[in-house]
């Protein structure tokens, strides 16, 4: 069904009664029609058949159901109890219920009987919700009937209806009419026998001289009983008027006092007139269109019934004559009686006697007076919550809307009666009349389900109940009961809008002793900065949650488990606070029990008090000190059941109960504090027994779990997480354990005891100690399960290289402190390839060791299997490698064949080898000093990106937890004739540099062979391959070497040898090319000491060009760098070649989206005129110009890249012949919209640099990267002497003569408040390159740049001057101090900023600026000040 809106809203639904229903159907019906026009069908199929009838027509509907039972009748009402709405359920029956269900009692309008009944049919859009229109339905009769197969005038009332007229006269067109009697009172005149203990002598029959006239025929008379009519109206009312006496028995019979008969006829005959009058009243009203031929059938009826009576009365009571006959003793037993017929529910719910109720109730069946209209029914139809798929129906249920002329109300008994018009409530009125002290009342008594303040007309209360209050805008009336001492609510709700409200007006009972909820409640405690401190409740003595017994029982599917309630009753913890978070707390001094409650929770066995998650512990110190300054001698926790104190060892209860009665006499349970504390010191060493082996359990999903797992005999199993904190505070299982001379500990699962160490620091301590000082400890066994930790945070993972270190370093450490201690290593061969691959790795690395190596064993596993082990996970499982090429540091004694190191490394730039047992040194002269790694390292530096080579690798909590980084020697792949490694997505290849630092060019002639990938490596479908060095490559031996099919970043540096035509390569989307000087095309050659002597010869003029860029349809980088390349050859003859481009096809290559060029030939610049699509472009050293043949128009295609968001030009700084432009009108060739601009330029003098700052933020709005490097040609200073390079003052000032240091002249003023107006700058880097040095001005500007997160110049941070700093800071720091201030004020336990939470911490962050002033995060202004200070 579709939303819609409720056409008649509702506040609240009451269960108010159950339809007993014997005739396994529920019927709904107007009162008198009495299903006479009924829509007869069945709950299964009410659905279809709606669809295939008509049911329009019909006014009542029976739905079976197969079944007996009580159905339950709902009310929904508006917020003045209004009904409005009737909901008869005709397929749940609940017997249970009925027998519960009495009706004077308290009720509550539950939230989820008004969304299952109501709500949902108007909120969701679900298609098995079904709401259909039946029909509207009319009533005439004042009243709606829900009732049982036949409708509501069962048994012997119709018979008898139809025996004194004919039910044609109620009815039209076959329907029952509103004239139909609701009751009936049946007269009776004649013998009634009633049943006696039998006596043979006094039996009537036996009196001989009695002549009975036992012949007489009962004579009757029923009279109908009809809400159209008044108790006047009705004849037998008024002729026996003083004889009626309403006194029914059992049979609901009443008989009449006929003491004087004789009177009696008198009577009769006086009064026979006006009754026929009355009848003639009555037949009117009742048939109007028939009265005739009816109120002659009914006079006659009546007066035979009169004459019948009066007749054999006379002859008793009249002095007749004889005749002269013998006077005969007569005996006449005759009696007149009247009852009500069958079962008179109906009659009983409506009249008085005569009289119609001005209150009627549900007490003896479901009749709801209403006012005479139409009113749409429908049937409700929703899938039943059966939690079995096996078993499914639908519930049905009848509703009737729009229901007017009915009020729900309570009368003096407390019972539910309805009323035509609003009215206050017969119980309080009662309550108030009576001045009582104790009082229940619920919602439908307050009239108004919103407010209570009818609660101000009961102020003399004592002791007073609310139930059911769920909606209550304002608490304020509640401060009116200044008698009230004790307060219970039953299944009320205080949510957070109003909770300040309540306690309050709570706080304000300075009477209230005793404060009660029971466990239907839902009470939110307001933060107790809401109220004031000085409001608290001075007298309260106790606060108690009422719980259910079966809720008492904890959950019976986890015995073990602590807490009222059960898994399915989790919101007990939200909804029943305890006493210590009311706000206050700590001046409630005239508490004399506190009472504490403990729940349920699955995650903690010993219940939500003793999970962290709960926040218990944070109260431990007001608790503790209220105890110290109250009336409070117990402490009770409810809902923690033991037998004996010494059950509570190495418990979170018993941790709870030393913290919260420190320095008290305050008893916990009924224990005392020395007890408690013995059992928390001494939980084994007090008894006789003597651990000699100890299991330590590390499971951080069972933190929350037990600490003492098992003990049998000399061995105990502790739960070691959950036990650490008992270690620091000296108590505890393990304290007392790890105090004794324990032979053997077993350590599992292995990686969370070793990762808890990586992530905390400190967890291994304890049995560091331990092994260090326990001479008699034998083996330490560590068993690995091969599970992986998922949703714990920083435990999450498995078994990785970072725990392989650590196992490391504590095997060896460990081995090193107790000589005597053997390492046992267990795990299960099946599981987790990495794990067991590593520490088998790690095994055989330590065997090395002579010290130690016979003292660690796996189990099962020799050497050889070792070696098996590793060799198979290398050949399958290794996806990545990185082949260092032939060269000197073959011979590196710290370099083995294959080396395992680890991503985090690389990162930290700690590196350790040998399986991380070794560190590395990079000092000369250690004894882990090496050569390679020293130098290697530079290839891990890192940009704005990250690096390219560790990146390449997983992270350790990616796949399954491999993070290491396998280096292995080309010369070991090429000795190997079989395959080492079978699985390569990754490789790289790194040949020793062959560049020449003296002379400042490679040496190629070193790497001449031809490069080929050796055979133990075979690649599976590559993604990405770097090789850099070691030889020539030609692309198309390159492809028959590698399947290029997958791959996605091609790196080949210093390597491709001619034919540089690119091949066809689907899905590269890097390429990255650094150009090898090809001796078969052009080169110059140069002869003498450096490369400016003049040209000796020019070899071979075949240019070299690199093309082929239709085959990279994905491509999205290309880098091709040195083009420009230089190098020396054996006879010391320096060449140059410059590499060109072929860019044919590239425009087409949709994905392209960077492109960087470095040492391109400027003369062939507009070319790149095929790169128009790009977003990025970096133009990296473009050499001297000392023909001056470059200049802005160079760059006049640039015009052309309307994508153009970020470009990097690099020229040469060459004093003589570097590149000078017209920087602005260069600067007109870029999109306006750029949003990165990297310039490292030449610039003629201070004034153009100052030119270029102002016009680059006029230009270009959208910058969100700056990043100037400027040389100025006229710097207004020279050099004295160029060849030294000391610290003397080796510059002089051209203007004024005067000599300076370099960086001491006069200074290149970099003022910030330039850049001010770009206010989505987010970086701002200016260096200038020169002698005078520079000066920062009005770097307070940074405030006003919201989004900047880093500012560096060349001098950082000296540049910048300490009070602008201090400013900066004060700025910086004050929204987000503020905010956090405001914070500690709502919340006590915030501290500092890293205890907010959600939105506090979002907004904090926000608040909390960032601002670097140089190229690190840890730049910061703080740092500066302290170096600054420190300086001082």
């Amino acid at each position: 069904m579709k939303k819609t809106r409720d056409p008649y809203p509702i506040t609240d639904v009451y269960h108010v009664t159950y339809n007993l229903v014997d005739g396994a159907t529920v019927t709904v019906t107007d009162l008198c029609e009495n299903l006479s026009n009924d829509f007869d069908t069945h709950d299964e199929g009410i659905v279809d058949e709606m669809t295939n009838a008509d049911t329009r027509k019909f006014n009542s509907v029976s739905v079976s159901n197969g079944a007996d039972g009580a159905y339950p009748v709902w009310l929904g009402v508006d917020k003045f109890h209004k009904v409005r709405k009737i909901f008869a359920n005709t397929n749940e029956s609940n017997t249970s219920g009925f027998f519960d269900n009495k009706n004077n009692h308290e009720y509550i309008s539950w939230s989820f009987h008004k969304s299952d009944l109501n709500d949902q049919f108007f909120e969701k859009n679900d298609h098995n919700l079904k709401r259909l229109k039946l029909f509207d339905i009319k009533i005439n009769s004042s009243a709606i009937y829900v009732g049982d197969h036949g409708g509501n005038f069962g048994y012997e009332h119709h018979d008898e209806v139809i025996k004194y007229i004919d039910e044609k006269y109620f009815k039209e067109n076959g329907i029952y009419q509103k004239n139909y009697p609701l009751g009936l009172y049946k007269f009776t005149y004649g013998s009634r026998e009633v049943s006696k203990p039998s006596s043979f002598s006094e039996s009537k029959i036996h009196d001989e001289k009695a002549q009975g006239i036992n012949k007489f025929k009962d004579v009757n008379y029923n009279e109908f009983l009809s809400n159209l009519l008044n108790e006047k109206q009705y004849p037998t009312k008024y002729i026996f008027d003083q004889y009626l006496i309403e006194d029914f028995d059992y049979e609901n019979v009443s008989e009449f006092n006929l003491k004087d008969k004789r009177d009696f006829t008198k009577y009769l005959l006086k009064r026979l007139p006006k009754a026929i009058e009355i009848l003639k009243i009555q037949t009117k009203i009742l048939f109007p269109k028939k009265f005739k031929e009816v109120f002659d059938l009914r006079k006659n009826q009546f007066e035979d019934f009169i004459f019948s009576i009066i007749k054999d009365i006379e002859p008793q009571e009249l002095n007749l004559p004889t005749f002269n006959r013998p006077e005969k003793k007569l005996v006449n037993n005759n009696k007149l009686w009247f009852e009500k017929v069958g079962l008179p529910t109906v009659q009983d719910t409506l009249f008085e006697g005569f009289k119609l109720k001005s209150e009627t109730s549900l007490k003896e069946t479901v009749i709801i007076p209403v006012k005479n209209s139409k009113y749409p029914c429908y049937v409700h139809s929703y899938p039943a919550d059966t939690g079995d798929d096996d078993f499914k129906y639908n519930v049905v249920n009848i509703v009737i809307e729009g229901i007017e002329g009915c009020y729900l109300n309570k009368n003096n008994l407390g019972q539910l009666v309805f009323n035509k018009n609003y009215k206050e409530s017969g119980l309080i009125r009662d309550h108030i009349k009576n001045k009582s002290k104790k009082i229940k009342i619920d919602q439908i008594d307050l009239r108004d389900s919103e407010s209570i303040k009818e609660l101000e007309k009961i102020n003399f209360v004592e002791e007073l109940e609310l139930h059911g209050l769920m909606s209550i805008k304002s608490w304020k009336s509640l401060s009116k009961l200044k008698s009230l001492k004790k307060l219970k609510l039953v299944s009320c709700e205080v949510n957070g809008s109003t909770s300040k409200d309540f306690f309050e007006n709570l706080y304000s009972l300075n009477k209230l002793e005793e404060f009660i909820i029971d466990d239907s409640c839902h009470i939110i405690v307001p933060a107790k900065d809401e109220i004031s401190k000085n409001l608290y409740p001075k007298n309260l003595k106790t606060y108690t949650i009422e719980f259910r017994e079966n809720w008492k029982k904890g959950d019976e599917e986890y015995p073990e488990h602590k807490g009222y309630g059960d898994s399915g009753l989790d919101f007990l913890y939200g909804s029943l606070p305890n006493i210590y978070k009311f706000p206050n707390f700590e001046k409630f001094k005239y508490l004399e029990k506190l009472k504490i409650y403990n729940y349920f929770e699955y995650d903690q066995k010993e219940g939500t008090l003793f999970s962290y998650e709960f926040d218990f512990e944070d109260y431990f110190e007001s608790i503790n000190k209220l105890c110290k300054n109250s009336n409070i001698k117990d402490i009770w926790i409810y809902g923690y059941n033991f037998k004996q104190a010494n059950e509570l060892a190495s418990t979170r209860f018993l941790d709870a109960a030393l913290k919260l009665t420190k320095d008290t006499i305050v008893k916990v349970n009924g224990i005392n504090k020395s007890t408690l504390k013995n059992v928390y010191d001494k939980p084994i060493s007090s008894t006789a027994v003597k651990i000699k082996k100890l299991i330590l359990v590390n499971k951080i999903e069972e933190f929350y779990e037990e600490k003492l797992i098992s003990q049998e005999k000399d061995t105990i199993s502790l739960n070691y997480f959950a036990s650490l904190e008992d270690k620091k505070n000296g108590g505890g299982f393990l304290n007392d354990v790890l105090n004794q001379q324990i032979e053997e500990i077993n350590i599992k699962p292995a990686y969370q005891f070793l990762r808890s160490e990586n992530v905390y620091d400190d967890t291994l301590k304890p049995i560091e100690d331990h092994v260090k000082k326990n001479k008699k400890l034998k083996k330490v066994i560590f068993e690995f399960d091969g599970v992986k930790v998922d949703g714990y945070g920083d435990m999450d993972g498995s078994w990785g290289s970072w725990e392989n270190e650590v196992f490391g370093d504590t095997i060896a450490k460990w081995t090193e402190d107790n000589k005597n201690l053997e390492i046992i290593i267990k795990f299960d061969e099946s599981k987790n390839d990495f794990e067991k691959y590593l520490i088998v790795f790690l095994v055989k690395a330590l065997k090395k060791n002579s010290k130690i190596g016979n003292r660690i064993t796996i189990p099962q596993i020799d050497d050889k299997k070792i070696n098996e082990i590793i060799s198979n996970y290398l050949k399958d499982r290794v996806i990545g490698i990185i082949v260092i090429g032939d060269h000197d540091y073959q011979n590196d004694k710290n370099f083995d064949d294959i080396e395992v190191l680890t991503k985090s490394m690389f990162e930290m730039m700690e590196l350790k080898r040998n399986v991380g047992t070794i560190p590395i040194s990079f000092e000369s002269g250690d004894k882990n000093f090496s050569e390679f790694w020293s130098r290697f390292i530079n290839n891990f530096s890192w940009g704005e990106e990250g690096n390219y080579i560790v990146d390449a690798f997983k992270s350790d909590w990616e796949g399954d937890g491999d993070n290491t980084i396998t280096f292995v020697k080309e010369s070991y792949l090429k000795k190997n004739k079989k395959v080492i490694f079978n699985n390569i997505k990754n490789y790289f290849y790194f040949a020793q540099s062959v560049y020449d630092d003296n002379e400042g060019f490679d040496r190629l002639y070193e790497q001449n062979d031809k490069f080929i990938i050796p055979n133990s490596v075979k690649f599976n479908k590559p993604e990405q391959i770097h090789i850099s060095g070691g030889g020539k490559l030609k692309f198309d031996d390159f492809i028959k070497q590698v399947d290029v099919s997958e791959l996605k970043k091609l790196t080949l540096h210093k390597v491709l040898d001619t034919h540089l035509s690119i091949p066809y390569m689907p899905n590269l989307k890097e390429l990255d090319i650094d150009h090898r000087l090809n001796e078969n095309s052009n080169i110059n050659i140069w002869e003498g000491a450096k490369k400016e002597d003049v040209v000796y010869l020019r070899e071979n003029e075949k240019q070299i060009t690199y093309s082929g860029f239709k085959n990279l349809p994905k491509l999205k980088t290309l880098a091709i760098t040195n083009l420009n390349a230089e190098c020396i050859d054996k006879k010391n003859k320096y060449k140059n070649q410059q590499a060109k481009i072929n860019f044919d096809g590239i425009g087409k290559i949709k994905t392209l989206n960077q492109v960087h060029l470095g040492g391109y030939d400027y003369k062939d610049l507009s070319k790149c005129i095929e790169l128009k699509n790009v977003e990025k472009i970096n133009f990296h050293s473009l050499d001297a110009d000392s023909r001056k043949e470059v200049d802005h128009k160079s760059f006049s295609f640039l015009k052309k890249f309307k994508n153009l968001k970020r470009i990097n030009l690099d020229v040469s700084h060459f004093t003589d012949d570097g590149i000078i432009l017209n920087n602005e009108l260069f600067l007109n060739n870029l999109n306006i919209n750029l949003e990165n601009l990297d310039l490292s330029i030449n610039v003629e003098n201070k004034q153009k640099l100052y030119d270029l700052y102002k016009y680059v933020c006029k230009r270009f709005k959208n910058l969100k990267h700056i990043k100037l490097m400027t040389h100025l040609k006229d710097t207004g200073s020279k050099i004295i002497d160029p060849h030294y390079s000391g610290d003397k003052e080796n510059y002089i000032d051209n203007k004024t003569g005067k000599k300076f240091k370099y960086g001491k002249g006069n200074p290149i003023i970099f003022d910030v408040k330039i850049f001010e107006k770009l206010k989505k700058l987010e970086k701002l880097i200016v260096t200038n390159i020169g002698p005078n040095g520079s000066e920062v001005k009005n770097l307070i500007s940074v405030l006003k740049m919201k989004k900047l997160k880093n500012i560096k110049t060349i001098n950082a941070p000296e540049d910048y001057p300490t009070k602008d700093l201090i400013k900066i800071d004060k700025a910086l720091k004050k929204p987000a101090l503020a905010f956090l201030n405001k914070c500690k004020k709502k919340n006590d336990k915030i501290k500092n900023q890293y205890d907010l939470e959600g939105k506090n911490w979002t907004k904090y962050k926000k608040l909390d600026r960032d601002l670097y002033f140089g190229y690190h995060t840890s730049d910061t202004i703080e740092s500066i000040l302290n170096d600054r200070k420190k300086k001082n």
